[in-house]
């Protein structure tokens, strides 16, 4: 079983509005990346949303995710993660292994994730993520016992240490574009971001 955090839970500061609700190719941001973990083979696919995130956690369920609603809201990226490995380790049954996403990854695609699981297969130990031109992109694939270390990293760092920290066991898929790294923080990339995906669903 290969599961998916999606960290949703955001305040989208820089877009001025909600961003994972937004229209984008014939889905919210979030239900795009929702679908294309599940039909890339992801299950189960774990949303961990803000407290005040209805709308949300709506689109995330219409989805197919399971979802976490927080009790209160967290400081950061790597904050929100660890909150849905503890319900994952909670579960009788835990993953073989994580891919770890924020929510605003429009970029993600079935075919990427596929690739990535099946990169994963080749090599069970390793750490496994998309990368373009030397520049990573999500998701991040971590086997499930490199995933438990994110709770005992130093309080100020990101979840982008624990991939520095085990440079050995890590194995990028090359990709033939940006998609995956590209980002959606601002009204700029979602202009952008429309015009990349044009109406396609």
């Amino acid at each position: 079983m290969i599961a998916a955090v999606v960290a949703a839970a955001g305040k989208s500061l820089r877009m001025g509005r909600p961003k994972l609700i937004l229209p984008l190719a014939g889905r919210s941001v979030i239900g795009r990346l929702i679908h294309a973990l599940k039909e890339g083979g992801a299950d189960p696919v774990l949303a961990v949303v803000p407290p005040n995130g209805d709308e949300i956690e709506a689109e995330c369920l219409g989805a197919g995710a399971q979802t976490l609603r927080l009790a209160s809201p967290t400081a950061d990226m790597r904050a929100t993660i660890e909150a849905g490995l503890r319900l994952l380790m909670s579960r009788a049954e835990t993953p073989e292994a994580i891919l770890i996403c924020p929510g605003d990854s429009p970029g993600t695609t079935a075919r990427l994730v596929s690739n990535l699981i099946a990169h994963w297969h080749e090599s069970p130990a390793s750490i496994v993520m998309p990368e373009h031109q030397g520049k990573r992109g999500h998701p991040l694939l971590l086997p499930w016992s490199v995933a438990l270390e994110i709770q005992a990293l130093p309080h100020d760092v990101g979840i982008n240490t624990l991939v520095r920290n085990h440079s050995s066991i890590a194995r990028p898929l090359q990709v033939g574009d940006d998609l995956a790294a590209a980002d959606l923080d601002t009204p700029e990339d979602y202009l952008k971001w429309q015009d990349r995906l044009g109406d396609a669903p």
